[in-house]
C-alpha cells in the first residue's frame, strides 16, 4: 500500500451517506484481485465502524494519473484528505488537477449537485501552491 485517501462528498461537504477510500497499490491487479481486496478492506472498516458505509476504491500507482484526469477521481478536485503517503501522493494529484484545471469546463454531476471539476481544480490548485509558500 503507497497510499490512503479520503475523497467524496464526506470530505468536501462535510457529509455524506459513505465515505470513499482511495488506495494506491504499487502492482497491477487484474478485476478479480481487485474486488476480492476492495471486498475486504470494505467489510473490515464495516465491522469496525458500523454505523458508516464505506466505498474502497484501489488503484495502481500507474494507473492514478488517467484516473485523475478522465475518470473517477477527477473528484478529487473537490477536496481530498490524504491518510498515508509513502509515494508523495499529493505530488500526484496535484499533477492531475493541472491537467483538469488547463480544461475548458469538465462537469461532474451526482446527487450533490452539478460540479464544475475544471474551475474547482484551479481554486484548489491555488489552495495547495499557497499552503505550501507558507
Amino acid at each position: 500500500m503507497l497510499a490512503v485517501v479520503l475523497f467524496g462528498s464526506s470530505v468536501y461537504l462535510g457529509r455524506g451517506e459513505d465515505i470513499d477510500v482511495l488506495i494506491v497499490v504499487n502492482q497491477e491487479l487484474n478485476v478479480k484481485q481487485k474486488l476480492r481486496i476492495e471486498h475486504e478492506i470494505t467489510s473490515r472498516l464495516q465491522s469496525r465502524y458500523r454505523n458508516i458505509t464505506f466505498d474502497v476504491h484501489i488503484v495502481p500507482i500507474q494507473d492514478l494519473q488517467d484516473n485523475i484526469v478522465r475518470g473517477f477521481l477527477a473528484g478529487l478536485a473537490l477536496g481530498y484528505k490524504i491518510l498515508l503517503d509513502k509515494c508523495s501522493i499529493e505530488d500526484k494529484i496535484l499533477r492531475g488537477l493541472e491537467e483538469i484545471a488547463k480544461l475548458d469546463k469538465l462537469v461532474l454531476v451526482n446527487e450533490y449537485g452539478r460540479w464544475n471539476i475544471s474551475h474547482y481544480a484551479r481554486i484548489l490548485l491555488k489552495k495547495k501552491k499557497f499552503e505550501r509558500s507558507s
